[in-house]
């Protein structure tokens, strides 16, 4: 999909203001929790350590976190799900013409097939055929398009579980200038313990660490969501923006065709 990018001061149609207000929020809470990310692991949040492994076979060289992600990177995560999934709402609403059959409408999803199909007749029952005719080629539903209807799933899921959790995505882990010793290296992919809180990089048979620098490239995952379990955050997050606003493009192309704005 191509990625499309929120630019201020573009002239949208005023009834679809506040659909494409919320991408631009949603971007907001991105760039937000970009920064947030930067500044956690520039920090002195984590270090490089050498521990014996608990069998006593190995010394595992690995990098300690001594804090958790902070709150504010969930906070901003979730808030930029919500004004994704408010957008898509507000871009429905935009093609009816009347207050209170507005606040009766929603953008429909559905578990599968036929519960959309359900969703639409009932959720989006005020919306022109021709409207639920493009949103059905959207296919918001799970067997249909997954990230579309994990956006969905995902907006409700802070509610009962962390959806950063706990979240460290190790990108890539390149070795720097390693010793001519190291072929007593037994072990070096990196691995993300959760519970430990911690990234193990090598495993050695020698007393101590194996005499290497390492330049590890590291990122914020979601934790056990729908489709993006484990996926790093900022990537998934701008692929949905860039869905959302074509899909709001589109409601508002057709909405100009048949003339109903």
């Amino acid at each position: 999909m191509k990625r499309l990018v929120f630019i201020p001061g573009v002239r949208f149609h005023r009834k679809f203001a506040t659909a494409h207000e919320r991408i631009a929020w949603a971007c907001d809470d991105i760039r937000e929790l970009k920064q947030q990310a930067r500044d956690f692991f520039a920090s002195d949040a984590h270090e490089r350590v050498c521990e014996p492994d608990p069998d006593g076979s190995y010394f595992v060289d690995k990098i300690k976190f001594k804090k958790r992600l902070p709150g504010k990177v969930t906070k901003s995560a979730v808030s930029a799900i919500e004004n994704l999934r408010s957008a898509l709402d507000h871009a429905a609403c935009a093609v009816i013409s009347t207050a209170a059959d507005r606040r009766n409408t929603s953008f429909p999803f559905g578990d599968s097939k036929r519960q959309f199909e359900g969703h639409l007749r009932s959720k989006a029952r005020y919306l022109p055929d021709e409207i639920k005719s493009l949103i059905r080629t959207f296919k918001p539903y799970e067997r249909g398009n997954s990230p579309l209807w994990a956006l969905n799933k995902l907006c409700n899921t802070h509610k009962h579980r962390t959806i950063i959790g706990p979240g460290i995505d190790v990108k890539e882990v390149k070795f720097v200038e390693p010793s001519l010793n190291d072929s007593f290296l037994r072990y070096h992919r990196p691995v993300w313990n959760r519970r430990k809180n911690e990234i193990v990089i090598s495993r050695t048979t020698r007393n101590g660490t194996s005499q290497h620098d390492v330049d590890a490239l590291l990122g914020i995952a979601f934790g056990k969501v729908p489709v993006f379990g484990s996926f790093e955050v900022l990537r998934s997050l701008r692929y949905l923006t860039s869905m959302v606003q074509s899909i709001v493009l589109a409601i508002e192309a057709e909405a100009r065709r048949i003339k109903v704005i």
